[in-house]
């Protein structure tokens, strides 16, 4: 991948084959691929896969920033994001234009942080159920991945529904784990009818929850006093600027939003962040100092985040080098330019916080696992935009804070019970779905502590 060829546009872009453009390289190894084109020809590209699809990579903080930072008018979610759309429906993650903004404003209040209180409440009760369950689990190998999955989904029902999933957690996580890999599959290639079929099926049955909740918790709110602190409680009583309540549609679309964004990514980094703890036992014991000079013996609370500062380190860390969101696409809605390079009005702009995320030139030994990365010395001179597993401007991911506090009090929680160990000969390998999964799982051991 070494010769360049000229665009129109002025812009270099590897050498491809004819026909097929990059598409083999990208479908043998896409992030190796991303990572390697950046190296060896820069930071904005054109690139092609397939016969005619094209799209401008760029991975330089400067460039990301004007990209992400644009005002909501400017630009749209993009052509990758639209396999999303058959799982989120019109939900603020996929949604654009004055929809994307009412929702938006609707939204935000639900998620504000003068809730966080109450949601760490919740967050530590079920870390505690989980450490008491997994007392019988002691040295028996476990899924890590799914494990999060399954407290995290729990919490996200406490928190949006105010009442517990797990009595529908087998329906919900394997409807979601399957519409994710479909919807993944669909970006890229033709699927045969019945993997249709089951994936309406899967959606209808993810519907059923969720409508059978909101109708549940409507017809509550009508005689309740008390306040509430569940996310679905709160977009019921909102009302957007023409004084209408949320349709049960629009509820839908934001719950199935908020379980994918709160639910499947929150533990797909956790599930990475005990992998490395694993692997790197020198930061897993600072770590457990940490957790003894703060906590004692005692589990962690909302009140303790602010002096778990290396638990922070740790989960962001983490993210650096995997975040779930792997790539972020936009178009704009007219011509741009940038760097002197025109971009003409709705092609493909592509960033990848996977790529940036290791990029030398803001990262010393970026494929090394340092949490010390993260100390507030160490940000003085980092772009702002080096570091964005949540995206960033207008469209940043509002349930941040609420992903970190939840990875943070979950981490602190486990850590002082437990060593989880990589079962050996188990390989972790990542898979770059719709978020970045472990193709086989994360196979690890509890060691109580």
């Amino acid at each position: 991948m070494t010769s360049v060829s000229p665009t129109a546009n002025g812009l270099v872009t590897p050498q491809s084959h004819i026909l097929w453009g990059n598409l083999f390289d990208a479908q043998r190894d896409m992030l190796g691929f991303h990572v390697d084109v950046r190296r060896e020809h820069g930071d904005f590209l054109k690139l092609r896969i397939g016969r005619a699809f094209q799209y401008y990579f760029l991975t330089h903080p400067d460039d990301i920033e004007r990209v992400l930072q644009q005002p909501a008018t400017a630009v749209s979610k993009g052509l990758f994001w639209k396999p999303l759309k058959k799982l989120l429906g019109e939900g603020l993650l996929t949604s654009d234009g004055e929809y994307w903004r009412s929702q938006r404003r609707i939204m935000q209040p639900a998620l504000h942080r003068n809730r966080h209180g109450a949601w760490a409440q919740i967050i530590a009760k079920t870390s505690e159920e989980t450490l008491q369950r997994w007392h019988a689990l002691e040295n028996e190998p476990l899924d890590i991945t799914e494990e999060m999955m399954r407290v995290t989904l729990q919490n996200a029902g406490l928190t949006i529904f105010g009442t517990d999933l797990s009595e529908h957690s087998e329906v919900l996580g394997r409807a979601m784990s399957y519409a994710v890999e479909y919807a993944n599959v669909r970006s890229y290639r033709w699927i045969s009818p019945p993997h249709t079929l089951r994936f309406r099926n899967e959606m209808n049955a993810l519907y059923r929850v969720i409508d059978e909740m909101i109708e549940r918790r409507r017809a509550q709110l009508k005689n309740a006093q008390d306040e509430t602190h569940d996310l679905l409680s709160t977009l019921l009583l909102a009302r957007d600027e023409n004084g209408e309540a949320q349709t049960t549609r629009q509820l839908r679309d934001e719950i199935m939003t908020f379980l994918f964004t709160g639910h499947e990514t929150t533990a797909i980094a956790l599930g990475w962040t005990w992998h490395l703890l694993s692997l790197h036992p020198e930061v897993e014991e600072r770590l457990h100092a940490e957790l003894e000079q703060v906590l004692g013996a005692r589990l962690p609370t909302g009140d303790d985040l602010p002096e778990l500062a290396y638990t922070r380190m740790i989960i962001q860390e983490t993210m650096r080098l995997y975040p779930p969101v792997w790539a972020i696409s936009r178009h704009f809605n007219a011509d741009e330019e940038i760097r002197g390079h025109r971009i003409p009005a709705r092609a493909p702009v592509v960033t990848m916080p996977y790529v940036t995320h290791r990029h030398p030139e803001f990262w010393e030994n970026p494929d090394k696992f340092e949490p010390e990365r993260f100390s507030p010395q160490a940000w003085v001179n980092r772009p702002r935009f080096a570091y964005f597993p949540f995206g960033g401007g207008p469209r940043q991911c509002l349930g941040n804070h609420f992903a970190l506090m939840e990875a943070q009090l979950l981490v602190a929680a486990i850590a002082q019970r437990y060593r989880l160990k990589t079962v050996p000969n188990h390989v972790v390998e990542v898979a770059p779905l719709v978020s970045l999964r472990p193709r086989n799982g994360i196979m690890m051991r509890l060691e109580a502590r």
